[in-house]
């Protein structure tokens, strides 16, 4: 096809610099028009993957919004997406899991917060194996308000210095006495619940927003690292079960690598980072498919943003490529570009 029957650039829709809005008014572009930058969400669909890592605007939010929509409608596929924008993350420090205060509490806090999360989601598969005492307990939660609409209030409440639970929670039998367990032991009785069950459907409980913390208060820090330890060992725990459900979690890789705790880098290995500076500023880097493939939602006929539209030779200080010239002036982010291409 000749450039001259290409639409005109201005036509060309590169989608909003907001993965969620762009989720909710033009899904067509996070699902045929996705671009999947170093595997992300094809790894963390094979499991290899449940950190999502790169600077703010980098993609993070796009990766779980894809899995979203793509898994939307389907029987077997569950998407739990919990965004932490505004979420009391310091007060999760502040639970009294019946352990002293640090590193240990703050990843058994999270623990008992995503076992919790994980239940909610199993119980609403109907293609699950599983013996009806774990539908028991379930409603037990659900009656003590444990599975809440509002996890913002719940972990008000329970970071107070009273917070335990009936031991009646999560019995099967009627002959127990009404002693109350702490946070921590309820951790043993959720992970039991989860070892009964089996199911060929795929789980996976989605954590993001935490771009919108400044981290400027020590708890916040510990919160966090706490909250990394937890999907480290609760998806250990998930993988030894051989139960097809993941906690994925998406965060800044500057705040990741200053994390406090002994065994942060031990993560590492389950991330993937977002960074886009491979390449380098020209012609080949991958934003430019990623444009490509946003464009090609609205214009089948264009497949390739650099090759149709910026071919042209330039003389701009240093650069003699127009791709290269643009580039320049982004922090070779997919916010900065798609923002730059809704500019030109």
């Amino acid at each position: 096809m000749s450039n001259a029957a290409l639409p005109k650039f201005e036509l060309l829709n590169f989608g909003e610099l907001d993965a969620a809005l762009e989720a909710l008014e033009m899904p067509d572009l996070l699902l045929q028009g996705y671009y999947d930058y170093n595997q992300a969400v094809q790894h963390v669909l094979d499991g290899r993957t449940w950190l999502i890592l790169g600077p703010k605007g980098s993609g993070k939010s796009a990766v779980l919004e894809h899995l979203r929509l793509r898994w939307a409608g389907h029987w077997n596929r569950f998407y739990t997406g919990w965004n932490l924008a505004g979420f009391p993350v310091n007060d999760m420090t502040n639970i009294p899991m019946g352990q002293s205060p640090g590193g240990s509490r703050n990843q058994a806090a999270w623990e008992f917060v995503l076992l919790l999360r994980l239940v909610e989601s199993l119980a609403a598969d109907e293609g699950i194996k599983v013996d009806a005492k774990f539908y028991a307990i379930v409603k037990n939660l659900r009656a003590r308000g444990l599975l809440a609409s509002d996890w913002s209030a719940s972990v008000a409440v329970w970071s107070s210095s009273t917070f335990k639970l009936d031991l009646k929670i999560f019995a099967t039998e009627t002959r127990v006495d009404t002693s109350t367990i702490t946070p921590l032991e309820a951790n043993t009785y959720l992970k039991r619940m989860i070892g009964w069950c089996s199911t060929d459907s795929k789980h996976v409980v989605a954590l993001d927003g935490l771009d919108s913390f400044f981290f400027e208060q020590k708890d916040e820090w510990t919160s966090l690292a706490g909250l990394m330890q937890a999907g480290l060992s609760l998806n250990r725990f998930l993988k030894e079960l051989g139960l097809p459900a993941s906690i994925v979690i998406a965060a800044r890789s500057d705040v990741f690598d200053v994390l406090p705790g002994p065994e942060i880098n031990r993560l590492k290995s389950h991330a993937v980072y977002l960074d886009w500076h491979a390449n380098g500023i020209g012609s080949k880097n991958h934003l430019w498919k990623l444009l490509t493939h946003k464009a090609q939602v609205g214009a089948p006929a264009v497949t390739s943003i650099v090759g149709q539209y910026l071919s042209k030779s330039v003389a701009v200080g240093p650069h003699m490529e127009l791709p290269e010239y643009l580039l320049d002036h982004t922090r070779l982010l997919p916010r900065d570009a798609v923002a730059l291409m809704r500019h030109l």
